[in-house]
């Protein structure tokens, strides 16, 4: 049986996280989900879309292949996150870095935070 631990691993490394109890009693597979880090970039960006257009809503689902409510549960707030595949998209779609919008809860920084400031403290 994997532990915590095991599963962490597992999410951090692969993507993919293990979803146990589902409907057939064993465990399956779902993608990893992105969170949008500011719904008001995201908006802002729509409305300075590469193509000189301004993007609303439909426009953007229509080019990223998504529905209406799926991008505007995104811009309201109550559905923040999204696939690794949609983020992909949206900033495919947008000409941004997918990192400039989107972030991993998941993921964690190695090494950071351990930096002395203003020098060596020996």
């Amino acid at each position: 049986m994997p532990t915590i631990v095991d599963t962490a691993r597992t999410m951090c490394f692969t993507g993919v996280v293990h979803d146990r109890g589902q409907q057939n009693g064993g465990a399956s597979m779902t993608h990893a989900r992105l969170y949008l880090t500011d719904r008001h970039v995201l908006r802002g960006l729509m409305k300075r879309a590469p193509a000189g257009d301004s993007l609303n809503i439909r426009k953007l689902a229509d080019a990223v292949g998504v529905s209406k409510s799926k991008i505007g549960a995104l811009l309201s707030g109550e559905r923040p996150s999204v696939t690794e595949d949609v983020a992909t998209r949206i900033c495919e779609v947008l000409d941004v870095r997918r990192d400039a919008l989107f972030f991993d809860p998941t993921a964690h920084a190695r090494g950071r935070g351990h930096r002395s400031i203003g020098g060596d403290t020996k």
